[in-house]
């Protein structure tokens, strides 16, 4: 394995543990290795936003320029259901990466039980042409600062956003970029901001987080 992919896969790995405990902050399409594409209709895209299932959150299909950040809106806003699905159609020929980016919106926070706001922007990618499906979690997020990383390493827009989600799916055994998987028994864990050591369910990779401190260290 190169220097380089060994710093990629490290970093996504820091990014994803970072997620558990940092509010998210603030990409043309891609550049090749999709599915043919029906020219003549419309694209249907759908996904989940969650921290909690996010109801009634504003999703935008963004262009990604070369450089992985977000360029303009090509589709949207789509509004997330009461599931926190969203879906809508992006014009015929799209094909590639394209950023999913969500805003606003409300959850129920597990910690408390209490209905909050989803006060920054959660992320995602979706590769038009294989699959149509783009969540926007912090696993997600993290994922998508992962790819932009790989760009600034030279990699081709498609092709750093290919590489990210498939290390984080070896990295946690299942693809957290698509479908709706919910908790698991299965335990993670990890280190917050401050390096206390955590104990969560894995239902925290899609955002659904329920973590409580852990007395030794198992990362």
């Amino acid at each position: 394995m190169s220097r380089s992919r060994r710093i990629a896969q490290y970093t996504l790995l820091t990014f994803a543990c970072m997620a558990l405990t940092l509010p998210i902050a603030s990409c043309g399409g891609g550049d090749g290795g999709t599915d043919p594409v029906d020219p003549g209709n419309p694209i249907e895209l759908s996904g989940y936003v969650l921290k909690g299932d996010v109801v009634g959150a504003a999703v935008n299909v963004h262009t990604i320029l070369a450089t992985g950040q977000t360029g303009g809106v090509i589709a949207g806003p789509f509004t997330t259901d009461a599931s926190g699905r969203w879906s809508g159609e992006v014009p015929s020929g799209t094909a590639g990466a394209y950023a999913v980016v969500a805003t606003g919106g409300t959850y129920t926070d597990e910690a408390t039980g209490n209905t909050v706001s989803l006060l920054s922007e959660l992320r995602g990618v979706v590769i038009v042409g294989q699959g149509n499906v783009g969540n926007a979690t912090p696993i997600t997020h993290a994922i998508f600062d992962n790819a932009v990383y790989r760009i600034g390493l030279g990699a081709s827009v498609d092709a750093a956003f290919i590489s990210a989600i498939g290390d984080m799916t070896t990295a946690i055994g299942f693809d957290p970029h698509h479908g709706h998987t919910r908790y698991t028994r299965e335990v993670v864990f990890c280190r917050d901001r401050r390096h206390r050591h955590l104990q969560c369910d894995s239902g925290w990779l899609l955002g659904t987080s329920r973590c409580q401190p852990h007395p030794q260290p198992r990362v």
